[in-house]
Parts: structure tokens; sequence; C-alpha cells
């Protein structure tokens, strides 16, 4: 169990960097989502060396040191066909992991995996 593969995920946020607004500039999440919970959970993923990524409406899984241009996908906007493709996306990029934790923030609650 020692080589176990895990990995930690969380949501997109609405919320993203202004500035990256009309450019042409690929970041890699940690630069693009601006919301506290989001913010802590890639620092804290990052101080730890732990594997993490987000579950993007837009791109499926986008690991941490990947980098991507700034998008908008509201997710009650995602067709069926969409989603299938999110799904297949989520199982052929998560296949090597044994270990899948999913961080979620509501903002009524403190819930947290660490």
């Amino acid at each position: 169990m020692d080589n176990e593969m895990r990995i930690y995920l969380t949501h997109c946020s609405a919320k993203k960097d202004t500035s990256l607004n009309g450019s042409n500039l690929k970041v890699t999440p940690d630069n693009l989502y601006t919301t506290t919970p989001t913010q802590r959970f890639m620092k804290k993923c990052k101080d730890t060396g732990i594997n993490c990524a987000i579950f993007s409406d837009e791109l499926g899984i986008w690991f941490s040191d990947i980098k991507y241009g700034r998008h908008e996908k509201d997710p009650d906007k995602v067709r069926n066909e969409e989603f299938d493709k999110l799904v297949t996306d989520f199982d052929a990029k998560l296949s090597a992991y044994d270990d899948i934790w999913f961080y979620y923030n509501h903002s009524q609650s403190r819930t947290t995996f660490m």
C-alpha cells in the first residue's frame, strides 16, 4: 500500500483572475482560480507534495502543472455529449490512480480532506 497512487481533486470555480480576460496567456489552475477555498486547496497540495487536479466543466481533469488559457463554462450549460466527454476524460486521465479523493467546499460547511 506504500506505492499506492493517490490524487486529490476539487471542483472548478466561476471566480477567476480577471487580468487574464482577453489574453492568450496560459496558466496553471492555481493562477486562474481565485476563490479562497481553491487557493487553499492548491497551496496545501503543493506544500505537501501531493498530486492534485481541478475538475473543470470545460477541460475535464486539469492537473496542477498543466497550463491552459482562460476559459468559461457554466456547469448548468454542459450538454449531455459534453458530459460524456468529461466522464471519458476523467476515466482516461485518472486510470493510473488507486485512490481518488474529492474535496468539496460548500460555502455553508468546513469540509476538508486534510
